[in-house]
């Protein structure tokens, strides 16, 4: 049972009931999310699944307060990835209250293009073209001064347009008024003055949506599109779902091209929102709902939301483990596209090509996972663009980790150096995670190989070059800590251990290794020293499950909830199996090869 990398775990018995966690004094939120984050990490998807089935199952039978707390774990575990695909079927078999999941975060707004045709020119009165030439200079220096990066001027400047003409009869001068509110959004929306901003996109629609000429239908799709962005980073993302069904409702079926274009994009945004909203389903219809209206518009913007629209799909078919329908996603991306040789399909074509790759994979194609990763490199490797570099970066080490898979250790270094010799030097966050990334695998790789002073040498190459990436410096101590072991080297690999412990807390979701590395250590350095270096340490409640196992081993009798004693349970029957293993003559060293198809999907 359980995944591929964990057969030898099992559910046995109820997992879940959450009235003894009320026995723990730290508080039943705090440690319901440290156990199920501890779990995600733990167990199989298939094994999470029952978890759930299970405690709806048991919450049927409880009063009020106990309903209270199974929701509330319920509520968690259904935001689990590894739970997406199973989602709706969980949530159709609960109870109606535990079906409120959280919500998660979106991308910024756009402002409202002064190069728009004019809602017609001034009429030739002297008053109205006065006013008008007075209105123009005002919106033309408060873009000058968003320009400038003069964020205070340019709100002051949109500001006085607003109020100044607030009364004009003139259709052009209001329509510069409209604008102007709609870029003050912007330009608060990007200094993360979010409440602001959305009260500039509200008194757009306050002021102008009854409006009727061309320029202002625009404005107001334009603000109503900015208010689904801004909704959705004040993480109020049912309403930013409504204001993009306003958008479709009110401009859905134009044939203005400046119209389609604004439903297109709410589309494609209410897709990303019901992503982060964990609908898988509900994405796909958006996304299809994008190719079907607008699939066979040649207009530049349309087809860029087309080219977004189908490489998320490919990605959050990937994700539901439709790997068939995500290539074909992907292979649509390269026939409507692979020709073109604008910067904006450029990206999606390379995004797509990185994602086919990672998918055949998954489908255990090796061979022709290689070829898309060459064709990356080959079609893109001379650009100058830092987006389509940063893709051929991850080719590159995604193509070292399918050698290292396939048992070519030699041709899977020379690719990571490839790696690191072109892009070494570039000093931005996207290239040093890579290159961190690429020095992780060569470090697995030496370490595998018997190498730990090079393997050491790599991992602290990782960890020099990463000071914030807390997912890869996890990762740089974690293999650091072992090669130091294997060579001899006990108070380093502690020194690292106790890095490890201090990251873990921040990490979310945890590492599907976690436990299984923790347990090795334990193994290796012994329960008592593992239990002090965990007790001292941040990861302390987050470990309670694995510490309670120590515990029992060391011949201690701790008190800890239920289903925290049977979490400990399985944790000891994997430590007993681990060292069986070293017993056998398994030796120190892991087998097989290291993670692969690292998660390079993109929403573009």
């Amino acid at each position: 049972g359980g995944s591929a990398r964990r057969k030898q775990y099992y559910l046995s018995e109820r997992l879940y009931n959450i009235y003894y966690l009320l026995r723990r004094g730290r508080g039943p939120d705090r440690l319901i999310e440290a156990l199920i984050r501890l779990m995600a990490s733990y167990y199989s998807p298939r094994e999470l699944k029952e978890i759930g089935v299970r405690l709806v199952h048991e919450a049927q039978g409880f009063d009020t307060e106990m309903r209270s707390l199974h929701r509330s774990a319920f509520a968690r575990l259904m935001e689990l990835p590894a739970l997406a695909a199973n989602r709706e079927e969980l949530l159709a078999m609960a109870p109606p209250e535990f079906a409120e999941v959280p919500d998660p975060g979106s991308a910024p707004p756009d402002a409202a293009r002064p190069d728009r045709d004019r809602a017609g020119q001034p009429d030739a009165n002297t008053d109205e073209r006065s006013e008008a030439a007075a209105a123009q200079a005002l919106f033309d220096g408060a873009v000058v001064l968003d320009n400038r990066k003069q964020v205070e001027d340019a709100v002051a400047a949109y500001d006085e347009l607003a109020s100044r003409f607030e009364a004009s009869d003139s259709p052009f001068v209001l329509d510069l008024v409209a604008k102007a509110l709609v870029n003050k959004g912007v330009v608060l929306a990007r200094r993360d003055r979010m409440e602001e901003a959305l009260a500039a996109c509200d008194e757009v629609m306050r002021r102008f949506s009854e409006g009727r000429t061309p320029a202002l239908l625009e404005v107001v799709a334009t603000a109503l599109v900015n208010k689904v962005i801004v909704l959705s980073v004040l993480n109020r993302r049912e309403e930013a779902l409504a204001a993009c069904d306003e958008v479709m409702r009110r401009f859905g079926e134009s044939e203005a091209l400046a119209l389609r274009e604004q439903a297109a994009t709410a589309l494609v945004n209410k897709g990303i929102i019901l992503d982060t909203l964990n609908r898988p389903e509900e994405v796909l219809v958006a996304y299809d709902e994008v190719v079907r209206r607008f699939g066979e518009s040649e207009a530049p913007t349309l087809r860029e939301q087309i080219a977004t629209a189908l490489v998320n799909r490919g990605v959050i078919l990937g994700r539901m483990n439709r790997i068939e329908e995500a290539l074909m996603a992907y292979d649509e991306v390269l026939r409507r596209f692979g020709a073109s040789q604008s910067p904006t399909f450029l990206e999606a074509v390379a995004t797509a090509l990185v994602n086919r790759g990672v998918m055949l994979g998954t489908l255990n194609r090796p061979e022709e996972e290689l070829i898309a990763y060459d064709e990356v490199v080959r079609r893109f490797g001379e650009s100058r663009h830092p987006t389509l570099l940063e893709t051929v970066a991850m080719a590159l080490v995604n193509k070292g980790n399918a050698l290292n898979m396939l048992k070519r250790p030699e041709e899977a270094l020379a690719t990571y150096e490839e790696a690191e010799c072109r892009f070494g030097e570039h000093e931005s966050p996207a290239f040093r995670k890579l290159i961190g990334f690429a020095f992780l695998r060569k470090a697995e790789l030496e370490f595998r190989r018997g190498r730990c002073e090079a393997a050491i040498e790599a991992a602290s190459r990782t960890l020099d070059r990463n000071p914030a990436e807390l997912p890869v410096r996890w990762q740089g101590h974690l293999i650091r800590a072992k090669a130091s072991l294997a060579g001899g080297d006990p108070i380093t690999c502690e020194q690292d251990v106790e890095a490890v412990l201090a990251i873990l807390p921040k990490l979310d979701p945890l590492p599907g290794e976690t436990l299984d590395a923790l347990m090795e250590f334990v193994v290796e350095i012994g329960a008592e020293r593992m239990r002090e270096l965990i007790q001292a340490s941040p990861a302390a409640d987050l470990l309670l499950p694995l510490t309670t196992a120590l515990e029992w081993e060391l011949g201690l009798e701790p008190r800890v909830a239920r289903e925290v004693g049977e979490v400990a349970e399985d944790i000891q029957r994997g430590l007993e199996k681990l060292r069986e293993a070293r017993a056998g003559g398994a030796g120190r060293r892991p087998e097989g090869g290291g993670p692969h198809g690292l998660p390079w999907f993109i929403h573009m």
